[in-house]
């Protein structure tokens, strides 16, 4: 009982996969989610540096990671490079960001992270991590969009690897996939194929070693040393008996 509490009491203390994330978690505006406000949010998009809850991280999960790279401050793993994207971002800088193109976060969810702002915004926070990271720094790569350019939407593209939108529905679909393959491969009929196969060579097999056995027995060479072995236990028979009744 008492290892049992202490176990639970650990798992509580480990909220976070690094522990250097709930320190992060402190800083300002950090502590709800970027999109809604939910308190205690537990996932980030790691290339807007911001904090995310589960619902509005679902969302980002059906985009292309380029524009929202989701993970999870629970169970994924974290580089120290992948620390540095929280520490540089941070929910408090993109808002400051984009309210300069008058984007807050209650705008529609295109305009937040598919407009040229954003995608300026992506970019320059991987450049001021670069520059931590990889001693990589070039302020003149990157040219601000001004506000009337900075509200203009890129393509917007799913994530590829989704297929759809509810963990079930995924589920689903890799359970369809995986039946449809089997399916395909017409497991049933080639198991049924391969259970006669094994019959028919066994049913063959059987009939030739009692072929066999007959022919042996019947061949010559047999049947003579039976006669001969018969002949002489009459023999060994016929000598004992003369020696008891003597």
């Amino acid at each position: 009982m008492i290892y049992f509490i202490i176990s639970i009491f650990n798992i509580n203390k480990k909220m976070y996969s690094h522990p250097d994330i709930e320190e992060i978690l402190l800083v300002f505006d950090n502590s709800n989610c970027f999109d809604c406000g939910a308190s205690n949010p537990k996932w980030t998009s790691l290339n807007n540096g911001i904090f995310l809850c589960l619902n509005c991280a679902r969302k980002h999960h059906q985009y292309d990671p380029l524009i929202t790279r989701i993970r999870s401050l629970q169970t994924d793993h974290f580089t120290e490079e992948d620390l540095v994207f929280l520490m540089k971002g941070g929910n408090h800088k993109l808002k400051l960001f984009l309210a300069e193109y008058d984007i807050v976060p209650d705008s529609p969810f295109e305009l937040k992270y598919f407009s040229r702002a954003a995608s300026y915004y992506r970019k320059n926070l991987e450049n001021e991590v670069y520059k931590v990271t990889k001693d990589q720094y070039i302020p003149s790569l990157l040219i601000k969009p001004d506000i009337n350019v900075g509200t203009q939407l890129l393509e917007i593209t799913k994530n590829p690897d989704i297929k759809s939108g509810t963990l079930i529905e995924k589920i689903g679909d890799a359970a369809k996939y995986v039946g449809k393959g089997l399916g395909d491969m017409n497991i049933g009929e080639k198991l049924k194929s391969a259970g006669s196969t094994v019959y028919d060579y066994a049913k063959t097999g059987g009939s030739y070693i009692a072929g066999k056995t007959q022919e042996a027995y019947n061949s010559e060479f047999v049947q003579n040393i039976t006669k001969k072995a018969g002949e002489g236990i009459s023999n060994a028979y016929q000598t004992a008996k003369s020696y008891i009744t003597k």
